[in-house]
């Protein structure tokens, strides 16, 4: 029997597992194949057959470069040809199909088979993963080994989330009630949360504005024993007008080298300044400083291999599928910058590379929350985005962040549909 690709796939049959060589187990090509389950890294466990005709040689042709003919005759009595299936379906593609073709001497198809293969339901998730208006969330992993995630406030006195893999997510509760909820802004509404653990204590800062207030909107702190809240209200750090900063909103708290600090700021710069050591103030004597341009809002800093990277989105949150937010960076050697993009262009300048821009599937998507790593050391954002599909607000999505010489890219710069889960 002439075999084209016997050798390829040959090849992959080998490097198979031992105990997977042992016993394959092999289903009808044209069956769909679901369910596939890796042994190794790169390998799956499955072998197809199709059976042939004894005495007749054929020319084998498979469309893709994951299947590829092994051998024929691996049963005894067995008038069949086997393909190993390379791998598993990647991040860019869950699901996959290709079709193997068997011609005779006179160039005749004898026969044609597409075989389809679908990811471990287990393995898989789909975007989004809350599919409700959760919009600018922030997360954390507490002492309960639980995830708490955090958002602005469609559901009214700030939304609380919990989850262990960050996939299945149950609805705790709220952060205050109506009669606990903040008040510094009459008639404001609770945006852009950012939760932290400081001294024992969980520390969530907040904006309250309303549309339009961008000079009295400002931005408090709250404190629980516990991620489920209630929370304390403490007060406001500071309005707009009292610090100088127009649309002083989107807090995001980090410790670095002894100190703490809080980054804020929305289309009019972006601005550090440090905070008490229990992060319930404005620390002593201490003076704001711009880091970034007016191009930016939601701020995140992510510290990794000696570089400070800034996260900010760029351009308009709100306005349903119209929406062109988009998740930008640039990165620093210190939390203060400066901070610049591949070509070396400042954030100050408003220079930024895109991480993430919406596609044909979500639109404005945005905001990210705090970066998690899961249990291969694999690093995932949240943010969240507009489904074209189902339209329903702000909606919760997850992918997974990777480096490339320590600047960081999600595959194809935009959301995925589907795609492997995190490890936990």
């Amino acid at each position: 029997m002439k075999k084209e690709s016997a050798l390829c796939g040959l090849l992959l049959f080998t490097l198979l597992p031992v105990s997977a060589q042992k016993k394959l187990p092999t289903v009808k090509a044209s069956h769909i194949l679901t369910s596939v389950k890796a042994l190794a890294p790169n390998y799956t466990d499955t072998v197809i057959s199709i059976d042939v005709m004894s005495n007749v040689d054929y020319t084998v042709s498979t469309s893709e470069s994951w299947i590829n003919a092994v051998s024929q005759n691996v049963e005894e009595n067995s008038n069949a040809l086997y393909f190993a299936v390379a791998g598993n379906p990647t991040k860019t593609e869950p699901s996959r199909s290709a079709v193997i073709t068997l011609q005779d001497k006179e160039n005749t198809i004898a026969k044609k088979v597409t075989v389809k293969q679908t990811a471990n339901p287990d393995l898989v998730y789909y975007n989004p993963i809350i599919d409700r208006s959760l919009p600018d969330p922030s997360i954390i992993k507490a002492n309960d080994d639980y995830f708490y995630l955090y958002a602005t406030e469609d559901i009214r006195n700030t939304p609380i989330y919990r989850s262990k893999d960050l996939i299945k997510w149950d609805f705790v509760g709220t952060a205050f009630t109506d009669a606990t909820r903040p008040t510094f802004e009459p008639n404001g509404g609770l945006w852009a949360p950012d939760i932290n653990y400081i001294q024992g204590k969980y520390v969530l800062y907040y904006s309250m504005s309303v549309w339009g207030g961008g000079e009295t909107c400002g931005i408090g702190v709250a404190t629980s024993n516990s991620p489920q809240g209630l929370f304390l209200d403490r007060g406001k750090l500071f309005r707009s007008n009292e610090i100088g900063v127009h649309n002083s909103i989107d807090p995001f708290f980090i410790a670095d080298n002894g100190k703490n600090y809080l980054v804020w700021g929305s289309f009019n710069g972006i601005y550090a300044i440090e905070l008490s050591a229990d992060g319930l103030s404005i620390q002593t004597g201490a003076v704001k400083q711009q880091i970034a341009g007016t191009a930016f809002e939601a701020s995140y800093i992510h510290k990794r291999n000696g570089y400070y990277y800034y996260f900010g989105s760029w351009g308009s949150c709100c306005e349903g599928l119209k929406s062109t937010y988009k998740t930008v960076y640039g990165r620093s050697t210190s939390l203060l910058g400066p901070y610049v993009n591949k070509q070396g262009g400042s954030m100050m300048d408003n220079q930024y590379d895109v991480l993430i821009q919406g596609n044909e599937f979500f639109k404005g998507v945005g905001h990210n929350a705090e970066f998690v790593s899961d249990n291969e050391g694999q690093d995932w954002i949240i943010y969240h985005g507009y489904s074209v599909k189902n339209y329903n607000g702000r909606v919760l999505m997850l992918d997974k962040v990777q480096w490339i010489n320590d600047w960081p890219y999600v595959e194809g710069s935009a959301p995925s549909s589907e795609a492997i889960r995190p490890v936990f």
